[in-house]
């Protein structure tokens, strides 16, 4: 006899999945278990991973440790940034080592180069970092996480 509801067989389900709600929940199933939770609480724990990625992100920078930064960063990592396009000519820069040539210039020539967290916002294998830069400038930086959790794209969005 196959597992299932009603025959005497128990059912395992070993898949867990989510359903957006009507009642602002999600319906989780897993372990031959239903469960609800909240979105506000899915959201948190989202939330809780970007922040700490962001603060490992911050603590790097002002550490100006280029190793530790790049080490968020695929080898084929996409830039786009305003800043890249005044300095290098384009504000696409291609793979982590021409990112970290271009990094390490900005870092020599601004010793007191230091952020400040103002927010972060997590999205779909993705997340945008606000910070105020040591010029008083806020800046935002959205990264797109690859399969491997590292950084695929990334944008720098700057604000006067």
């Amino acid at each position: 006899m196959q597992p299932g509801y009603g025959n005497g067989v128990p059912l395992t389900l070993t898949v867990a999945w989510k359903m957006p709600c009507a009642d602002d929940a999600v319906r989780c199933c897993g372990g031959g278990r239903l469960e609800w939770v909240t979105k506000r609480k899915v959201v948190a724990m989202q939330l809780d991973e970007a922040r700490a990625f962001a603060a490992d992100w911050i603590a790097a920078w002002n550490a100006h440790d280029l190793d530790r930064i790049l080490s968020h960063y695929a080898e084929d990592i996409v830039f786009l940034s305003p800043v890249a396009e005044r300095r290098v000519g384009s504000g696409r820069v291609v793979g982590r080592a021409a990112l970290g040539a271009y990094w390490r210039k900005g870092l020599d020539a601004q010793p007191e180069l230091a952020f400040e967290l103002i927010a972060v916002l997590a999205g779909y294998r993705c997340l945008t970092i606000q910070y105020r830069n040591h010029r008083g400038q806020s800046v935002a930086e959205t990264v797109e996480f690859g399969a491997d959790e590292a950084i695929v794209r990334a944008y720098a969005c700057y604000c006067d």
